[in-house]
């Protein structure tokens, strides 16, 4: 049997309290980040058993596509804590480290991860010497080159973009100081030796009209403009929505709280569109006017609403063209 090389992973979303990954407190009310939860460990049980089986000397790459930390109905520092703990189980401090190299891959939970580091990728762009004050400046990339880097660092993951805020989390213990964990955004292909086949992972986010739903108005709106083809596009018509409500709503506050009762009824077509109709009407029924305007500027919403979420979807194509030239 051949080694593993690859150990993909999705969907843990550390840190909230429906997360069977999450700790949780004896009444089950709040989450308890001071230990590991027992269906974590065992989870990182099952990988040691798996991996243990490799008769080479190197370590798998983990590859974290998306969702794992939960970013959209807790806060940052519950998220976190609960990333260190499933870090300490993976990467201990005393003993072998189950991964050579951590891969992430932002999800929609997660997305703002990706905000942040493509932020400082530009950042850095802006710093280096070739980039002139009264140049010409670039516009900041959308996603990532989904292909590791060729030649003689193949393998080494050279266009991964740098997680600021993972980084932070993991170079905080002493023995991981110069850990590095990627940010590759929204697809990693993983090539085969001769280079001409790959197997593509991504979150898979796009493949839901519900991340779509700017692309989705403005071709109502605009029905004769230029409709997205690169899953670059995708992202730079839908990446505001979907940081917006699905990856930092859900920390506003007391409205975060409310937001999550937004999160549950989306699981249920039939809530959801008891949920749009109760906004429609909300909407229509402002103070002052008449009760038939009302009534069918409220119908005129309902329909619109349920077109745009609940619309057919376009297949999103992933091509060669989806990598950045830099």
């Amino acid at each position: 049997m051949p080694d593993i090389k690859y150990v993909c992973m999705s969907d843990l979303h550390l840190g909230a309290q429906n997360s069977l990954l999450t700790n949780l407190t004896p009444n089950n009310k709040s989450s308890d980040t001071s230990a590991p939860g027992p269906v974590l460990e065992a989870l990182v049980e099952c990988l040691k058993e798996l991996i243990a089986h490799n008769e080479g000397a190197t370590k798998p790459t983990l590859i974290l596509a998306g969702d794992v930390l939960e970013l959209a109905l807790t806060t940052d520092n519950i998220a976190a804590m609960a990333f260190e703990r499933f870090i300490e189980l993976i990467l201990p401090e005393s003993g072998d480290r189950l991964f050579e190299k951590i891969l992430y891959i932002p999800g929609n939970h997660d997305h703002h991860l990706w905000e942040t580091a493509r932020e400082m990728q530009y950042v850095e762009y802006l710093k280096t010497p070739k980039q002139k004050p009264g140049e010409s400046l670039e516009i900041p990339y959308h996603a990532t080159s989904m292909f590791d880097a060729e030649g003689k660092d193949a393998g080494q993951w050279q266009n991964a973009v740098p997680s600021v805020f993972l980084n932070g989390i993991v170079q905080r213990y002493p023995h991981l100081r110069q850990e590095e964990i990627g940010t590759i955004y929204p697809n990693l292909a993983l090539l085969t030796e001769d280079r001409r086949r790959s197997v593509i992972i991504t979150h898979g986010h796009f493949a839901e009209s519900m991340y779509l739903l700017m692309s989705t108005m403005r071709g109502l709106m605009f029905p004769k403009a230029t409709k997205p083809e690169l899953t670059w596009d995708y992202e730079a018509e839908n990446f505001a929505w979907i940081d917006f409500f699905w990856s930092t709503m859900g920390r506003s506050g007391a409205v975060g709280t409310d937001v999550e009762i937004v999160y549950d009824k989306l699981q249920n077509e039939t809530q959801l569109r008891l949920l749009i109709n109760n906004l429609a009407s909300g909407l229509a029924n402002r103070p002052g006017q008449s009760g038939w305007r009302s009534w069918w500027e409220a119908r005129l919403l309902k329909k619109v609403f349920n077109l745009v979420l609940f619309a057919p979807l376009e297949r999103v194509s992933f091509t060669n063209d989806d990598v950045f030239h830099g």
